[in-house]
């Protein structure tokens, strides 16, 4: 976000304009490597590992592929902070029936509240999504990956993002992909 100005009219909101292409978009064309897309997955980890870094952590709640672009660079960034929240240390539950269906974990149906581990489901239900462009030898344990991000119970799966990318580095190891940490973040609407 470049700029907030309140107007008599309401608020108006200057943000970064980004070109490219949607995740959805990417997916339907099926046409990139394998090292492509676990080079998108550990971009992705990059992003939430900024949100939740701060105090109190960002929560996004609407993970999805239109609301990832890779720009020409081939750069993500992580769009449409319209259903985020700060995680609220006391609360028991938040807002219902914010986010996608199918990509919204269980507590945002009003289960309990939203917390980093609401966001590792949504990431893990778009990790499924690349399921079918990792290698046969990496399969396996890619899918394992996913249903632990997508467990129902958030004490179920990964706790943080950090662990989902050990986990990408020892799947990446099992074919020689180079390793690789969480350092540069790229986000977009989050000051």
């Amino acid at each position: 976000i470049y700029k907030l100005e309140e107007t008599d009219d309401g608020l108006v909101v200057a943000e970064e304009y980004i070109e490219g292409e949607t995740l959805s978009e990417y997916l339907a064309l099926g046409k990139l490597t394998e090292a492509e897309w676990l080079d998108i997955a550990k971009q992705l980890c990059e992003a939430l590992h900024a949100l939740h870094a701060h105090v109190p952590p960002v929560i996004h709640r609407d993970i999805k592929p239109s609301n990832i672009i890779i720009n020409s660079k081939g750069r993500v960034k992580l769009i449409d902070f319209d259903s985020s929240r700060l995680h609220k240390e006391d609360a028991n539950e938040d807002t219902r029936l914010l986010g996608t269906e199918r990509y919204a974990p269980p507590e945002q149906y009003g289960f309990s509240q939203t917390d980093c581990r609401s966001d590792i489901y949504s990431i893990g239900v778009v990790f499924d999504l690349f399921s079918g462009f990792i290698g046969k030898v990496r399969q396996s344990n890619w899918k394992r990956l996913v249903e632990k991000c997508t467990s129902f119970s958030p004490d179920s799966r990964y706790q943080s993002v950090d662990e989902i990318a050990k986990e990408i580095n020892r799947i990446e190891k099992a074919g020689s992909v180079k390793r690789w940490k969480i350092g540069a973040v790229i986000c977009v609407g989050v000051t």
